[in-house]
């Protein structure tokens, strides 16, 4: 199921053209990955969202300082997204992540404290990949490609290195089940008023089209609307596991 954000997404030319050898040589596309990107940290190896929204999406960003490349890789081999291979990958340094730096944004005390999520962290890493249709599926099962990049880092400094550091924002946010509280989250995603909402909403460049809320159980809360600006329902799509996630739309 798609939907209906009122514009198209980019039309994934610069992904249709790729070979995998100059997937590893070519200047790495950060532009191009940022425009439309769908941005969801705290994400674990959680498909669904691509699984759902491959095709208002190409291009998808995940975010987890809990994962590494090691298990990244063994989660691609072992699973992979149905319908789909990886025409390969390479790693990412943090000087083709941000070429021209940023200037951070601080959380306050209210916010949380960073520092308590170091014990779960792993090394950070960042990989591209870039996933290819099968041979044998029909053009009408989804697009030719698609793109993942992949940090392992925090959701809130990646979120303001990538998109305030490169001038961009991300065409949607997920936040599902972000791990605050009986997780590994060191500040609640969902909380309109704390860092991560304020880093998204007070973007210079723009805020997303599109707001993702879910979680894996039935823990209320995720019927409605969690920031006041995504009031309009888009869509509400199950969980391969358990629970569901809603699309909001931006109504400001």
């Amino acid at each position: 199921m798609q939907i209906d954000l009122g514009s198209p997404p980019s039309d994934g030319k610069w992904l249709e053209g790729l070979a995998v050898e100059s997937l590893l040589t070519m200047e790495f596309p950060i532009q191009a990955i940022l425009k439309d990107s769908l941005y969801y940290p705290a994400s674990g190896f959680d498909g669904d969202p691509i699984k759902h929204l491959l095709g208002t999406f190409l291009s998808f960003i995940y975010v987890d300082y809990a994962r590494s490349h090691e298990l990244l890789m063994l989660e691609i081999q072992g699973r992979g997204f149905k319908g789909y291979r990886m025409l390969g990958w390479r790693a990412v340094t943090k000087q083709e992540l941000v070429p021209h730096g940023w200037t951070p944004r601080y959380p306050t005390r209210k916010d949380g404290d960073p520092r308590s999520g170091y014990r779960w962290a792993k090394p950070p890493f960042c990989d591209w990949c870039v996933f290819e249709r099968l041979p044998e599926m029909p053009e009408g099962y989804g697009p030719y490609r698609f793109s993942l990049l992949f940090l392992g880092g925090d959701g809130v400094a990646t979120f303001q290195a990538l998109y305030l550091g490169n001038h961009a924002f991300p065409r949607g946010v997920a936040i599902i089940q972000d791990g605050y509280g009986f997780g590994f989250g060191w500040t609640p995603f969902r909380d309109r008023n704390r860092i991560f909402a304020r880093s998204v909403m007070e973007n210079p460049y723009g805020q997303p089209e599109v707001l993702l809320n879910g979680g894996w159980g039935k823990i209320g809360g995720y019927q409605d609307p969690i920031w006041p600006e995504y009031a309009e329902e888009l869509g509400c799509f199950k969980k391969t596991i358990a629970g569901s996630f809603i699309a909001w739309g931006l109504s400001m």
